[in-house]
């Protein structure tokens, strides 16, 4: 346990790295969404508000503007806290995203879970869960300079599905085209994409 935290610190920290060195060039503003979701009710997780506090501490240092909130425990706290980055999104020029929790997929679209809503089927998370797009129709822009990073620690062991159709079991996230401008890393791979993103970046300036 210890060394996969270790492990996540310095990944982050050179993801932070890389944020920094690609947009120090100029007096950019940056925003950052932080969620945490652990106190869920059923399957509930030790990690996910622990890694949003050391998280949004990090982009705080670095001069991110931070919107953190812990254990967002309906659909519509959830909604609003996506509404508020989205609506201040366009005065800056760096976004960046972390949600850990609970997701899932269905009909392959993505849904992040609040900590007390309900899930007793499908159909309950499509009703009471968040969908990924309405995230993703945030970092959609424009402007060629404009620099977006989401990242999904979504728990893949998921308390929900027990009794759900066996095909929907166990698969996790759907992989998603980013927008323009924005890279989208998910749990299952977070180490690898991360490190291979920074190393083809510096790679890049470097020539």
């Amino acid at each position: 346990m210890k060394t996969l935290l270790m492990k996540k610190v310095y990944v982050i920290a050179l993801l932070l790295t890389w944020v920094v060195f690609t947009i120090s060039a100029q007096e950019q503003k940056r925003l950052a969404l932080i969620i945490g979701n652990s106190n869920y009710d059923k399957g509930e997780l030790k990690n996910p508000v622990n890694d949003a506090d050391i998280i949004a501490k990090a982009l705080d240092s670095i001069g991110f503007e931070v919107l953190l909130y812990k254990n967002l425990e309906t659909r519509r706290a959830m909604l609003d806290a996506i509404t508020e980055f989205g609506n201040k999104r366009p005065q800056y020029s760096a976004g960046f995203i972390f949600y850990a929790g609970h997701g899932i997929q269905v009909n392959n679209e993505n849904y992040l879970i609040p900590t007390k809503e309900l899930i007793k089927s499908e159909y309950d998370v499509v009703d009471y869960a968040v969908s990924l797009q309405r995230i993703l129709r945030y970092l959609v822009s424009d402007d060629p300079n404009s620099l977006n990073i989401l990242v999904l620690d979504a728990c893949r062991d998921n308390p929900f599905e027990l009794s759900w159709h066996r095909s929907l079991k166990g698969s996790g996230l759907a992989k998603v085209p980013p927008p323009a401008g924005s890279l989208i890393a998910f749990s299952t791979k977070f180490f690898n994409q991360i490190s291979q993103m920074i190393c083809n970046c510096f790679s890049q300036l470097s020539q």
